[in-house]
């Protein structure tokens, strides 16, 4: 890496002098109360020193105008980062608000000797750093914006060989080399001209004073003028970054719908420390979806980031039953019930997370040993009005259905659970988010750090409109056959495509972006729902049962035939399990319990609705009513079909 100073700026002003200093292995996550002190009374120095009227005329911010002027920069619409800085606190009365270390460090000092001083994370930029003229391709993306903007030709600019970091010399810098928490390397830029060399050395061994109190690292500097025009940097390996960035990445982007706080959750994820990650459950024995793996396969993103996976098992407060999405109170749960559905869901949960390496916890351990007074002393942290702003409590006032007090105790017992774990993070669905962010407050109340909550968004069901749910029979469960998944997967609507990808595989985040392009110049999408399908049944069956279901299904739907190995029922067994599970039995079956007694349907809704969707079929025609009547003469065989996957061959 280097950085220099163009020969035709230099030749416009030769008194020009620029101070770098680069900083390796810093650490800017953690908060430095004596930095902060200081950031703040120099700020009020500031504002005491200085009234409104004296504005025009504080020698060093008129220095940068007229200097300004000379560069043909309008400096009342691009002020120097200094000027804005002052007129922040002595114009508009407002205090600069602490941002991370690196950041208050700087403009403590930049505020203390009224010097420009900028600075940028050089894992987010290129190697060679230049100031000079910008021409007419310069580009900049200013802090805050989300759009590049074209520059000026000819206003000074300083680029990293790529694009503008700093525009209009020393007026605002680009969002993409910002300072961050998660920041490990940084070059700081301070402009000199007009300073002699003994303020040179006086404001850079400041910087550097304060660096080493507060984020650390091994510091570099140089200076640069007309007889040092370029500098060699220390370089730097970015592979091991690169790769920690992309894993950080994906876990605050891909398969989150909001994260409270980030910042703090990005510099936690960037410390280096093992963070504890918490989900919560209250085991009622339901069979898992692609939509419940959605959170699982997060807390697989911070598993193999080495974080610590802490799964909360709810055996006391499922026996008090969440309200959340229900109109009405949930059936409480015996103790057996809660340890029996617990040990279901964990054999699931194994098919995404390893659970050797999993912390297992009961929240019975704590909540069923406080006394009443600390209870009551939890309770003390809410109000009765903020409890009632769920949705599903102002839905239940609306509809004159009761609401149980015991019901906000809830989201107190889900958010006390917090703090013998010891969690960092909690991660849950966003029906969660109320209960999630009810240990922030508690937490804080008895000393401790607030955990961060992440919510994961709903995955929509095969049908392309509702939530994927088993009762609605648009779901994909990961206990499914291969042959089951891979021909559910292909049932979805294309424009679901992209999001099974995102939330339902382990396909990295850069070839997703590679078949959305793909689709967007008109790939077919019957082969890219292959991949997916393939991508979905390989994770729970492994790569040789997907590849059979890819050529099973091939066969059936692209060649015209049908699946091997076609299971048959006689009638008049099939007439006893109508029986059993009905209670009705006769030689002429209704193909709506037929369908439910074959479990091609959970229940009768379910069957209900594949008729009237259209997808039975009884030797090739489709079954029209939901009354239809099924029965065969002596020696007949029929095929029953429900949807593309699922055959059955009916025997009299």
């Amino acid at each position: 890496m280097q950085i220099s100073i163009n020969q035709e700026l230099i030749t416009k002003f030769p008194e020009m002098k620029v101070g770098v200093m680069v900083i390796t292995g810093l650490d800017n996550t953690a908060s430095n109360p004596e930095l902060k002190e200081k950031f703040q009374m120099v700020q009020e120095d500031i504002q005491k020193k200085y009234a409104l009227k004296d504005l025009p005329n504080i020698p060093e911010l008129v220095f940068w105008e007229k200097n300004m002027e000379n560069a043909k920069i309008d400096s009342k619409q691009y002020p120097s980062s200094i000027q804005s800085l002052v007129n922040r606190i002595v114009k508009d009365n407002q205090w600069i608000r602490s941002q991370s270390s690196l950041v208050d460090l700087y403009n403590t000092v930049s505020l203390e000797y009224l010097v420009p001083i900028g600075a940028y994370d050089l894992n987010m930029a290129g190697d060679d750093f230049e100031i000079r003229f910008a021409n007419n391709v310069d580009k900049f993306l200013q802090l805050g914006k989300e759009n590049y903007e074209n520059c000026n030709e000819g206003e000074i600019v300083f680029t990293d060989g790529h694009e503008v970091m700093c525009r209009n010399w020393v007026w605002k810098q680009s969002d993409k080399q910002k300072i961050q928490k998660c920041t490990q390397n940084a070059l700081i830029r301070i402009e000199f001209l007009g300073k002699t060399d003994h303020e040179l050395k006086l404001i850079m061994d400041e910087l550097a004073k304060l660096i080493e109190i507060t984020v650390g690292g091994k510091i570099y500097r140089y200076v640069l003028d007309k007889n040092h025009l370029s500098e060699k940097l220390p370089s730097l390996n970015r592979k091991v970054f690169e790769t920690k960035a992309t894993l950080v990445n994906d876990i605050l982007s891909r398969g989150v719908a909001e994260i409270n706080v980030r910042e703090d959750l990005l510099a936690d994820l960037w410390s280096g420390r093992k963070l504890r990650i918490k989900l919560g459950i209250d085991p009622t024995g339901f069979d898992l979806t692609l939509g419940h793996a959605v959170v699982l396969r997060k807390l697989k993103q911070f598993q193999e980031a080495g974080h610590q996976i802490v799964l909360l098992i709810g055996n006391f407060t499922a026996q008090i039953g969440d309200p959340t999405g229900k109109s009405q109170t949930r059936k409480i749960l015996t103790k057996e019930e809660v340890m029996k559905n617990a040990q279901t869901y964990l054999d699931q949960a194994a098919k995404i997370l390893d659970i050797n390496k999993i912390e297992i916890v009961y929240n019975a351990d704590w909540l069923e040993n406080m006394t009443f007074a600390e209870v009551l002393k939890l309770a003390g942290n809410f109000t009765v009005a903020q409890m009632l702003e769920r949705d599903m409590f102002q839905e239940r006032i609306r509809n004159d259905k009761e609401i149980n007090l015991v019901e906000f105790m809830y989201p107190l017992m889900q958010g006390y659970d917090s703090v013998p774990l010891k969690a960092d993070v909690e991660v849950g669905g966003t029906d969660q988010l109320f209960n999630m962010m009810c240990a922030r407050p508690i937490q804080k109340s008895l000393g401790l750090k607030p955990q961060n909550v992440l919510t994961v968004p709903i995955l929509v069901g095969l049908d392309g409109k509702e939530k994927m749910s088993k009762s609605l029979g648009n779901y994909i469960a990961i206990l499914d056959t291969p042959k089951e998944m891979y021909g559910k997967t292909m049932s979805i609507p294309d424009d679901l495509i992209i999001n099974y990808f995102e939330l339902a595989t382990e396909v990295s985040t850069a070839e997703i972006k590679k078949i959305e392009k793909e689709l967007h110049n008109g790939a077919n999408p019957r082969n890219v729902k292959a991949k997916l399908a393939f991508a979905i049944t390989k994770l729970y069956h492994g790569e040789q049962e997907a590849m059979k279901a890819a050529k099973e299904f091939d066969e059936i739907f692209k060649k015209g035939g049908l699946p091997d190995n076609i299971p048959e029922w006689k009638m008049e067994n099939l007439s006893s399990t109508v029986l059993e599970k009905s209670g009705i039995g006769d030689e002429k079956l209704k193909i709506i319990d037929v369908l439910v007694a074959l479990g091609f349907c959970a229940s009768k809704g379910e069957a209900r609705r594949a008729i009237e969707g259209g997808g039975v079929r009884i030797e090739g025609e489709k079954v029209e009513s939901i009354e239809t009547e099924l029965s065969l003469s002596e020696g007949e065989k029929k095929l029953l079909q429900l949807g593309k996957r699922k055959f059955v061959w009916l025997k009299s």
